[in-house]
């Protein structure tokens, strides 16, 4: 199976996007949030992610990929090619909700399946592998590319599928299972080790003893738990042996500071009262300066003011004069707009008026012809022609046969007499509607259909007939069709007449002609008269200045009665002015026999602060020294039973066991490893072939750097350097690790497609790796691309250019 297009309509941030893809390589290069991870997720979800989802499973799953916007669907559609290169297309729609989303997959042979549980199962058995491996394997994204192998070691289903795969899954040695063997010895090892992380020489999942496991622990944990617990214990007991020094330590900080804050506020305290009077003093002499510059100030703008007052005046008339001016001048020029307005409408309604005039001659002279006449005339038709049908339909068969020689009159209904000569042996036959007449030598026989009315019938025939044309001549027509153009024609001409008189009247309205034209008689020659714009202009600027004017002598005149609400005239102020200067002389003699301010001090109120704050402070020290006393109580209450040196022996104690049943379980777990290493021995030939396609691609990225590999059953487990060293993976550099897991991706996939067709994605799988390893991966991936279909994501250009054989690159924007 190969994938042949993606497209996404919405998924994520991309809206509405298509990407195409080849045999070969293929390059989807953009920059970092550009979509690469969108379109990676998009094929994931595609192939192994069904829509039929509860809410819940749809906000865990794929609940970040629905629109930021605030929409409540995704889509994807992809178009996949199987072994025969037919293609197969599945689109897949997952909507907020509960069992919302909907599933087709239209097949090479042109069915279609849209039951979402049978198209996910349909799918998955087009795959070349199980789920589980595609994810792990073949569409492992770029987080998950050095964490390949631990992904393996967790991921029972996909070693299971590779163990089916290479060999059969129990072998028997001497009667005994050797999964079963295995089996128990893990056990044991379970026994000890439950719960503990070898690795990280801790409990699993960092769950030391402040959140501990309270069942299923093994021996290694008990141990630690006991010695921990003991630990805390120790720190307990010592700690409260610290704090109780700390308590007396800071007891006897705070007599020392209450006594040294006593000292100096006593030396202070008896000049607070003068600085204090002192500062009172300074305050009064600062607000007699500043009443004393506010009264010279008053007294120097108050004679100015009144002789602004004065001057203003003469300039306010005279701007009044020149706007009542312009506002005579503005009501000529309005009327000059209403000539204006009078001139157009006489105007207009003398041409409605022609036309009136025009359209009633047009239908005076037109041939009058109404349409109730055309529909008497469509009546005496309808009239006439169902007469005749009438007649029509009573036909009558005369058949006369002659013994002799016989001469008749045939008359038929409306109309003239047929004279019929009847021959001996021959038979005549005439046909009638309605009725006949039959005269013969005085005899006159009358013949008539039903009850003999179709003779009053074929006279209203010929009465309406006539009644016709003599309505054609009255109207002056010939034929009804004539008659229906002259009533359209003339009803034109009305409609014409009806809509100028409609026009003419609305536009009058409720006025008379003849007084408008009087009204503009009246209001004579304004051509002279300037606009309304160019008066206004002139009404604006006036009233501007005449309303500054006026501001500026309001705001004088209101300084001034400001001013008087304190004082009745200068003089007053001048005399007040006299009073401050006096008050100051007096205040400045009594400053000079308070106490000055002590040095160090910027001002009289942080003098007074520093007194105050001393005395807050002493009793605030007062009471933090009887806090300390009641809580040296109350921790003396709660001491340990147990003192610190006994706990200590208790702890060393306790560590010397837990060692003793960490190296009986260390042990315990070197046998299973040994035993591991026999019974991977006896498996040799089976993960041969694995090891031998794994070393192969290694070394085509490292050069000769790894001789030989060791496998744990069907994991890596150690390498071989060319000097010699044995190397874990776990002490790999970061980029040796993503060649070692891109190199065994690519020998899984061998092992899991054979010859099957199928892809795998590469999430940018040089990133970590240097510039003589980036080329050396880069020619390992194009010659896997030989075989199978490679999907490389990048965010790096300068990785894209390493390729040279690229079948088809992609750029995301």
């Amino acid at each position: 199976m190969k994938l042949k297009s993606i497209k996404l309509h919405p998924f994520a941030g991309i809206r509405d996007k298509e990407f195409q893809f080849e045999n070969g390589l293929n390059v989807l290069l953009g920059p970092n949030e550009a979509g690469k991870s969108t379109v990676f997720h998009a094929i994931l979800n595609g192939l192994l992610t069904t829509t039929s989802l509860t809410a819940k499973q749809v906000d865990d799953t794929i609940g970040r990929f629905f629109p930021v916007s605030g929409g409540d669907t995704i889509r994807i559609t992809l178009v996949l090619e199987d072994k025969h290169g037919k293609e197969l297309r599945i689109t897949k729609t997952w909507k907020k909700g509960t069992r919302n989303g909907s599933a087709s997959l239209h097949l090479p042979d042109g069915t279609e399946i849209t039951d979402e549980e049978e198209v996910q199962r349909q799918i998955e058995e087009l795959l070349p592998v199980s789920p589980a491996t595609m994810k792990t394997i073949l569409l492992a994204d770029q987080s998950g590319l050095h964490h390949t192998i631990r992904e393996m070691e967790k991921e029972d289903k996909v070693r299971k599928e590779l163990g089916d795969l290479l060999r059969q899954n129990l072998m028997e040695t001497g009667g005994v299972s050797v999964d079963r063997f295995r089996e128990l010895l893990d056990a044991r090892y379970e026994d000890y080790f439950k719960r503990w992380d070898r690795d990280q020489d801790y409990p699993e999942n960092n769950r030391g003893i402040n959140n501990p496991y309270k069942v299923g622990t093994g021996k290694i944990l008990d141990a630690y738990y006991k010695k921990e617990q003991l630990r805390l214990d120790l720190e307990e007991a010592q700690r409260f042996e610290n704090e109780l020094d700390q308590l007396n330590e800071q007891l006897s900080g705070l007599i020392n500071r209450q006594k040294d804050k006593k000292e100096e506020f006593e030396k202070l305290a008896p000049l607070k009262k003068g600085i204090s009077q002192r500062k009172d003093k300074e305050q009064q002499l600062e607000n007699a300066e500043l009443k004393k510059k506010r009264l010279l100030e008053i007294s120097q703008k108050w004679p100015v003011l009144e002789d602004r007052i004065k001057n203003l005046e003469p300039k306010k008339k005279e701007q009044q004069d020149k706007i009542e001016k312009l506002q005579e001048e503005q009501k000529k020029a309005q009327s000059k707009q209403r000539v204006e307005l009078l001139t157009a409408k006489i105007k207009k309604l003398e041409e409605l008026s022609a036309k009136v005039e025009n359209t009633k001659e047009e239908v005076e002279k037109a041939q009058k012809v109404e349409q109730a006449d055309v529909q008497e005339l469509r009546k005496l038709k309808n009239e006439i022609s169902n007469l005749k049908n009438r007649i029509e339909g009573a036909r009558l068969t005369l058949r006369i046969e002659a013994e002799s020689e016989q001469n008749f009159g045939f008359t038929e209904v409306g109309k003239p007499e047929e004279k019929i000569e009847a021959r001996q042996g021959k038979t005549i036959e005439k046909k009638a509607s309605g009725g006949f007449t039959l005269s013969m030598d005085g005899v006159k026989i009358d013949v008539f259909s039903g009850e003999g009315d179709l003779e009053e019938v074929v006279k209203s025939v010929s009465e309406k007939e006539k009644e016709l044309k003599n309505q054609f001549e009255k109207l002056g027509v010939d034929s009804l069709q004539s008659a229906e153009s002259l009533a359209e024609l003339f009803r034109q001409k009305k409609q014409e007449m009806n809509k100028a008189e409609s026009l003419y009247e609305n536009e009058l309205g409720d006025e008379d002609p003849e007084a408008l034209k009087s009204e503009l008689k009246e209001l004579g020659d304004l051509d002279h008269v300037r606009s309304v714009s160019e008066i206004s202009d002139d009404l604006v600027n006036a009233r501007t200045a005449f309303e500054g004017l006026k501001k500026d002598a309001e705001a004088a005149q209101d300084q001034i009665a400001e001013w008087q609400k304190d004082y009745e005239s200068v003089e007053d102020v001048i005399m007040e002015l006299a009073e401050t200067s006096k008050l100051m002389k007096d205040v400045m003699a009594e400053i000079e026999k308070l106490p000055e301010l002590p040095t160090g001090f910027d001002s009289a109120d942080v003098f007074i602060e520093k007194v105050e704050s001393l005395d807050r402070e002493i009793r605030d020290l007062e009471q933090k020294i009887n806090e300390k006393k009641i809580e040296k109580a109350n921790l003396e209450k709660d001491a340990p039973d147990t003192s610190s040196e006994e706990l200590q022996k208790m702890k060393e104690e306790a560590e010397s066991e837990f060692e003793r049943i960490r190296k009986e379980g260390e042990t315990l777990a070197r046998v299973r490893e040994r035993t591991k290493s026999l019974l991977a021995s006896m498996d040799t030939n089976t993960y041969s072939g694995l090891e031998k396609s794994f070393l192969s691609w290694l070394q085509q990225m490292v050069g000769n750097r790894f001789e030989t590999i060791e496998l744990d059953r069907d994991l890596p487990s150690s390498f071989k350097t060319d000097d010699g060293r044995p190397l874990t993976y776990n002490l790999l550099s970061h980029g040796t690790k993503d060649i070692v897991a891109l190199a065994w991706r690519f020998a899984l996939t061998e092992h899991f497609l054979q010859d099957q067709s199928g892809f795998i994605i590469l999430d940018d799988p040089m990133v970590d790796m240097d510039p003589d390893r980036r080329e050396l991966a880069s020619k390992a991936i194009e010659e896997f691309a030989k075989e199978h279909q490679v999907l490389v994501m990048t965010c790096h250009p300068e990785h894209g250019e390493m390729f040279k054989n690229i079948t088809s690159v992609k750029f995301q924007s």
